[in-house]
Order: structure tokens, then C-alpha cells, then sequence
């Protein structure tokens, strides 16, 4: 939230009529940003806060998962190698936090590798993935 208002703020200054983030359904369970009550909510303060310079807030994504993300953004040739999900701050992806394993996981079900990765970086990658999968699996 903190984010989208500093958005907002920058957009009624630069005279935008909409800001755009990616909140997308497989984060629903686990961020409350990623809910469509938040995105309405959040939507409607900006727009109470600007109501001589009205910003629209909008979450495209918010009924996609991230396979389908990955998906559209495969069709749109997205450059997807200038993109970035890891939360480490690192010079290079760290593979393993949840957003690293959502990507490769994205990725693998649409059959594809991820190109922001090179060849033995995408082999640790899925390697990476199966086994925190096979050690969910383990433990329900």
C-alpha cells in the first residue's frame, strides 16, 4: 500500500491517470495486497485523496495465476531477462526464496525455461524446485 500511494503521489504529479501493479491470485493466500478487496479499497482512498487529480489504481493480473502471467508474457514477448522476482537483493537470483520458486515454477508449466537464467543456473533452478516440492509433499 505504501507503495502504490508514493505511485499514485508520482502519477498526480506527472499528470497519469492510472497506476498499475502485478498483485496476481497466486499470491492470495499469502499477501493481503493481492486480494480484489484490497485493489478496490486502495483504489478508492487514491482516488478520495485526488479527487481534483484523479489516479485509477488497477491489477491487471488479480485473476491470473502466475502461469498464466508467465503465459501472456511469453506471447507478448516480454524480456522477460531484464525481469527480476528473487527478494534477496543479490547480483543473481538466489533460487530458493518463494518468489524464485514461483518463477521457475511458472516457467517449467509452460514449458519453458526462464531467460533471465543461463543453462546451469536454470538446471540448479528446477533442481532447486523439486526438491522443496518433494519436501512439502513429504510433510502434509
Amino acid at each position: 500500500m505504501i507503495f502504490i500511494s508514493i505511485a499514485a503521489g508520482y502519477a498526480v504529479k506527472i499528470k497519469a491517470r492510472e497506476v498499475y501493479y502485478a498483485a496476481h491470485k497466486s499470491d492470495y493466500s499469502i499477501y493481503p495486497d493481492c486480494r480484489n478487496e484490497f485493489v478496490k479499497a486502495v483504489d478508492t482512498a487514491v482516488y478520495l485523496a485526488n479527487l481534483w487529480n484523479p489516479v485509477e489504481v488497477k491489477a491487471p493480473f488479480i485473476e491470473m495465476t502466475k502461469k498464466d502471467v508467465v503465459a501472456l508474457g511469453l506471447k507478448l514477448d516480454v524480456p522477460y531477462h531484464l525481469t527480476w522476482s528473487c527478494y534477496e537483493g543479490r547480483q543473481n537470483p538466489c533460487l530458493s526464496c518463494g518468489t524464485c520458486l514461483e518463477r521457475t515454477e511458472a516457467f517449467l508449466l509452460n514449458d519453458s525455461r526462464d531467460p533471465l537464467l543461463n543453462g546451469r543456473e536454470w538446471e540448479e533452478a528446477v533442481k532447486i524446485y523439486y526438491r522443496m516440492k518433494e519436501n512439502v509433499e513429504e510433510n502434509l
